[in-house]
């Protein structure tokens, strides 16, 4: 582990008056032990320099007891022990001490010399900066944001323990591997800063006018070259820098125009500058962004649209100028990259055009005061001619509400009247007075009178208490003589021949019902996770199929939204909010296989006719095809904007068709996946959808 601070960066090429100078060989005696290769400190043997800085020296070291290790031991060098530096020291050996963390570096021992000087050892991280371990391995965009979030739970772990870091860079994030597996450690807390502890008990502050930190990746507030004003925001805004570098392997601004500035015209970049955005500085780099992309595993054009479309706000918003306006804390970052991985929508976005406004009033105060004297004298003179006008139009704009008061009070009359027509028997009246309503004003009372003057083939009617709240799930038995409703705490049954009523309580929401193709058996599906096989006549139980917090690691242990039997009634599909799709024994109630895919819950699963294909319907926007012997994903269908609630197959199998909460109805081919058609101009989301029996109708709800 190497202290950034503390050695030679030959990607920054860093000159006075930032950074000083280091010596090329440095040994001094400490109470009869060598500050050098082969000479020992404690029981620590040195076996090479692994960096040196400004104050301190880190070496690779080999502990001898009480275990054998290799480890990076940090002390202050020869003739540098004053107490501004041992107090800082002092701070970086206690921060690190305050925390326990997998990502983190950690403390194995500290001490002092037998002249006083102090040192501490460290956990020594094998590893290369994590920019570097991502372009060696040609990480993709989702293995990098994985990585780095991380990082950012480590860096969350330490605020929470009242440390800011105040200098995050890739050279201070080295990854190593563990057992093949990419392992991220943040090192390198020597400027950090306790914002609810004091670290020492000796005096340690910075002094005006001193860069702490590294501008490439240094935030607005740090730039003021000052402490009073740091907070967790100024790391939340070196994280955004190292995740614009790892999406677009470049950094917001040049390192070279940078650091050849001048110190007031650096500040005046950071502090005021707005950076590009990743996907615009990507594209001005030539033949460079096809390597770029290249080390991501895509193409330029690939990874141009992905980060224009929702990935650069992340970087950008964690990057604003204003602290006020970044991410609140290092967990509201990591769950918007989280939130990107799942497709779900991001609390970051461009800034606003108000906030962009602000701004630019800011900067350019004298031209807009001027401006906004030229635009008041402007609206002076509109505001005579506007009043004049005004006169004009309110005589017309009394008529007009006039008119309207009388067309709404017509459209109550006719509601009143038809109300009445409803009430002596005349079915026809009330259909007329319904007709001549205005479209603009149905409301409630309309629908209402146009439901009950519907003359349905049946009505289904209840005893009082009977029929379950919010009814989830209704089917009907293949004779037509029974149908079953499925609600919060109970389902019913309904003999249609003499209209008489079952009804058996459950303790948990039925969310789904189905009936084998025979009618005798009924599956049900509920909110806690439970799948049960029942008598479809008597209403005895006849098998737990799947209970919440079942042995299945995976199972359906929340709700499960969906049940379907096959068609030939040996098998039950389910679906539910894990994401998962179950296939069971329907004899046994064993779980047959589990279909994995989907990155959101499933709303809806069907068999098609002939039993050789299952359909998955899930809010990841997305309908899955499967074969139903193996297992296998055949395809994946993706059009809608938000999440899919129901799905069916045509009756001849070479339809699909899906409704979504984005308000439209997709219809793909069942072969190729081919859209076919897109209905629209539905008022609300579609829950459910079918095919009439020949497949030529569409029903939907």
């Amino acid at each position: 582990m190497v202290d950034d601070e503390e050695k030679n960066d030959k990607r920054s090429n860093r000159k006075e008056p930032f950074f000083s100078a280091l010596p090329d060989k440095l040994t001094a005696s400490y109470g009869g032990s060598t500050q050098e290769p082969g000479g020992k400190i404690g029981p620590y043997k040195l076996l090479s320099i692994l960096g040196e800085g400004g104050y301190g020296i880190v070496y690779l070291a080999e502990q001898q007891k009480p275990i054998r290790r290799q480890v990076a031991l940090k002390i202050i060098k020869p003739g540098m022990d004053t107490k501004q530096v041992i107090a800082r020291f002092e701070a970086e050996r206690q921060a690190l001490a305050l925390l326990n963390h997998p990502n983190i570096a950690s403390v194995h021992d500290a001490g002092t010399t037998k002249s006083g000087l102090p040192y501490f050892v460290m956990e020594f991280v094998k590893g290369v900066p994590i920019t570097e371990h991502c372009d060696r391995q040609k990480s993709s965009i989702e293995e990098r944001l994985r990585l780095f979030s991380d990082i950012c739970d480590a860096i969350q772990y330490a605020h929470q323990k009242g440390i800011i870091h105040r200098d995050i860079k890739p050279s201070n994030i080295l990854v190593s591997f563990d057992r093949e597996r990419a392992v991220p450690k943040v090192i390198d807390f020597g400027i950090a800063k306790a914002i609810s502890q004091p670290l020492t008990e000796r005096t340690l502050h910075t002094e005006q006018g001193q860069f702490i930190g590294t501008p490439e990746y240094m935030s607005p507030e740090q730039a003021e070259m000052t402490t009073q004003n740091i907070d967790t925001r100024s790391d939340i805004y070196s994280l955004g820098v190292v995740l614009y570098e790892l999406l677009t392997g470049v950094l917001p601004f040049d390192p070279k125009t940078l650091r050849e500035a001048g110190i007031d015209r650096l500040r005046q970049i950071i502090r005021e500058q707005e950076p590009k955005t990743p996907s615009t500085r990507l594209s001005h780099l030539g033949e460079k962004a096809e390597q770029i992309a290249a080390k991501r595993r895509t193409g330029i054009g690939t990874l141009t649209r992905r980060l224009h479309k929702e990935l650069e706000w992340i970087p950008m918003k964690a990057m604003r100028k204003e602290r006020t306006h970044r991410y609140r804390s290092v967990s509201e970052l990591v769950d918007d990259i989280q939130n990107y991985l799942n497709g779900a929508p991001l609390t970051a976005g461009p800034e606003s055009a108000v906030y962009k406004a602000r701004k630019f009033v800011r900067r350019h105060a004298g031209t807009v005061a001027a401006a906004t004297a030229i635009v008041v004298l402007l609206i002076v003179g509109l505001a005579v001619s506007t009043t004049l006008y005004m006169q004009a139009e309110q005589a017309g704009r009394i008529a007009e509400e006039r008119a309207e008061s009388l067309r709404r009070s017509n459209y109550g009359n006719r509601i009143a009247l038809a109300e009445a027509a409803y009430r002596a028997g005349h079915k026809g009246r009330v259909d007329q007075l319904l007709a001549l309503c205005p479209e603009d004003l149905r409301g409630w009372e309309w629908d209402w009178l146009s439901y009950i003057s519907d003359e349905a083939e049946t009505t289904l009617i209840s005893p009082p208490k009977t029929v379950p709240d919010k009814s989830s799930s209704v089917c009907v038995s293949p004779d037509g003589r029974r149908v079953y409703a499925g609600g919060i705490g109970k389902f019913i049954v309904w003999d249609m021949n003499d209209n008489s009523v079952m009804s058996f309580l459950y303790k948990d929401w039925i969310f789904s019902v189905a009936l084998d193709p025979e009618g005798k058996r009924l599956v049900t599906a509920t909110r806690g996770g439970a799948i049960q096989l029942w008598d479809a006549m008597t209403g005895e139980q006849l098998i737990t199929l799947s209970e919440g917090g079942g042995a299945w690691p995976d199972d359906h242990s929340r709700s499960v939204n969906s049940v379907v039997f096959s068609p030939d009634g040996k098998r039950i599909v389910s679906g539910g909010t894990d994401s998962n799709v179950r296939i069971w024994d329907a004899a046994t109630g064993s779980a047959i296989m589990t279909l994995r895919g989907h990155k959101g819950p499933l709303r809806e699963v069907a068999y098609s006719t002939d039993g050789r294909r299952i359909l998955s319907a899930s809010e990841d926007t997305t309908v899955k095809v499967w074969d139903a012997a193996t297992g296998d994903e055949l395809m994946t269908l993706r059009g809608h904007t938000d999440g899919i609630q129901s799905v069916a197959f045509s009756p001849d199998n070479t339809r699909i068709v899906s409704g979504s909460k984005d308000n439209t109805i997709r219809i793909w081919d069942s072969i190729t996946g081919d859209k076919l058609e897109i209905l629209q101009g539905n008022a609300d989301a579609v829950l459910s959808v079918a095919f009439s029996r020949y497949g030529t109708t569409l029903a939907l709800g």
